[in-house]
């Protein structure tokens, strides 16, 4: 269920955002450049359990679930902050 619900937050923010957005929106590199937390806000809303966190720098949100961090590029989980940085680089 997790790895669905994220796969289909990427499809459906892609599909709407897509031309809202300067340059568009293309892939999970693009939702975690501009639209994190929208990405967050609707994970959070289909996972129950699912909940926003914001890094310390205030510049990316993630979802925290089963005590790990996802985004749209990390569906995987990882358990810091480091980790989702490193797998962003």
């Amino acid at each position: 269920m997790k790895a669905q619900t994220m796969k289909a937050a990427n499809r459906a923010i892609i599909q709407e955002w897509r031309h809202k957005m300067l340059g568009g929106i293309k892939c999970a590199k693009d939702i975690n450049h501009g639209l994190c937390e929208v990405w967050a806000d609707w994970v959070c809303a289909r996972l129950p359990g699912a909940g926003k966190e914001i890094n310390y720098d205030g510049i990316h949100v993630a979802v925290r679930y089963q005590g790990r961090l996802y985004d749209a590029e990390c569906h995987g989980g990882v358990d810091t902050w480091e980790e989702l940085e490193r797998k962003a680089a």
